[in-house]
């Protein structure tokens, strides 16, 4: 090949593949990196709760999970932001096989109305572009519940106080206040059909609760909620906002991150030597029992990570 030939050559295959790079130029989204199953993100019902995402080159596939209520009816929407390309959308079994719906497209507006959820449990939207699309894609994702229905949900996340990480284990309790009636619900470890979500740990979630003042708490051994909260639902609202309980220690202790406030390495390397007896002439006082275990540990842990 002649030296001429070869430069046409290198400048045509350089602009190609800058031109197949530039055509794709959005850069992911905050959920990325959501192209499998279990990286996907949490959408919540109700228009506010909506997110933008992007498709943001030839193989991006975004997955996202909702929980259905059993009788409920649901209108899945995406919105796309400009652009020439179409995505496909549609509602899958927890699976991500087998396909429920899929979506009828108008006017850059993708939906899907589910008329009944048959169970209450966990569902997947799909994402994903069409074939040979050769542009990045935005798009606005919500879904409404289009039922008719006078009741709605209390949920949100269950979180240490302090290191702000999500508690599983929690028994979250819910008081109707106009008759005494409750109910209770053990917040989430993350993991769902045996695939951990991050976003999942420490969920919570009441469904159907009639109109009317609801008053919330949790504890799990000596991690309370320093007071009781309490919410009002009314008729014809949207879905209310999540509400974070948060847990304190209600156990005196003379243990270094206890009085600090600032858990350190120090302060799990301190502990580890009282456990092994390495320390034996430290004083040790939590909740009265003159115990401290390696569920201790890995709490300070999570605090650090």
């Amino acid at each position: 090949m002649s030296l001429k030939l070869f430069i046409q050559y290198f400048f045509i295959s350089l602009f190609l593949f800058v031109n197949s790079q530039t055509s794709y130029a959005l850069t992911p989204d905050q959920y990325e990196y959501d192209n499998i199953i279990s990286d996907a993100s949490h959408l919540f019902v109700g228009k506010k709760f909506s997110q933008i995402h992007t498709l943001h080159n030839p193989e991006d596939i975004d997955w996202i999970m909702f929980k259905g209520i059993e009788d409920h009816s649901y209108e899945i929407t995406a919105i796309a932001k400009g652009g020439e390309c179409h995505i496909q959308l549609a509602l899958l079994e927890f699976d991500g096989q087998t396909e429920i719906k899929s979506s009828l497209y108008c006017c850059n507006e993708y939906s899907i109305v589910w008329g009944k959820c048959p169970i209450t449990r966990l569902y997947l939207i799909k994402v994903m572009p069409i074939e040979r699309c050769e542009s990045g894609i935005t798009y606005e994702l919500y879904i409404k519940d289009t039922s008719a229905s006078t009741t709605q949900a209390i949920w949100g996340y269950v979180k240490d106080l302090y290191c702000k990480t999500p508690i599983s284990g929690v028994e979250v309790s819910i008081v109707n206040i106009s008759n005494g009636k409750s109910r209770s619900y053990i917040s989430r470890d993350g993991f769902y059909n045996n695939i951990f979500f991050k976003n999942y740990a420490g969920y919570y979630c009441f469904e159907d609760h009639p109109i009317g003042e609801y008053r919330l708490s949790a504890k799990k051994y000596h991690l309370v909620n320093e007071s009781s909260i309490y919410v009002t639902l009314e008729s014809n609202m949207e879905n209310p906002d999540p509400i974070e309980i948060g847990l304190t220690s209600k156990c005196s202790s003379n243990l270094p991150f206890l009085i600090d406030k600032e858990i350190q390495v120090s302060d799990i390397i301190s502990i580890l030597q009282i456990i092994s007896g390495v320390k034996t002439d430290e004083a040790i006082t939590v909740c009265s029992d003159n115990f401290i275990s390696i569920q201790d540990v890995i709490v300070l842990l999570k605090c650090l990570l």
